[in-house]
């Protein structure tokens, strides 16, 4: 018994006793608190990615591009040519492998 004066009541509602009463009080606020807990986390977590979720998932630039970012095949400002895969068989057959210190 934690409380002993609530032990010793001569009426009790619902007929529990004093340890059962106590028992079922603490059952429900472990569970009352851990929702309310979890509520409170999930809320935070939401409210703290969505925003960005949203703006770092888009194919969408925000605000201007840099010049850099731009492929051009020269100063020109005259766009690439596509890149095929024949083009990157080409670039891979002449490098070579690196060596591995493992080894």
């Amino acid at each position: 018994m934690v409380y002993k004066p609530y032990g010793e009541q001569p009426v009790r509602v619902w007929g529990l006793s004093a340890t059962t009463d106590q028992q079922l009080a603490g059952a429900v606020m472990k569970v009352g608190g851990s929702v309310f807990l979890w509520t409170v986390i999930i809320y935070l977590w939401f409210k703290r990615f969505a925003a960005s979720h949203a703006t770092d998932n888009t194919y969408r630039r925000v605000g201007d591009v840099d010049d850099a970012d731009v492929p051009t095949a020269d100063a020109t400002d005259v766009p690439a040519a596509a890149l095929t895969y024949d083009d990157v068989e080409m670039a891979f057959a002449r490098t070579v492998a690196p060596h591995d210190p493992a080894d």
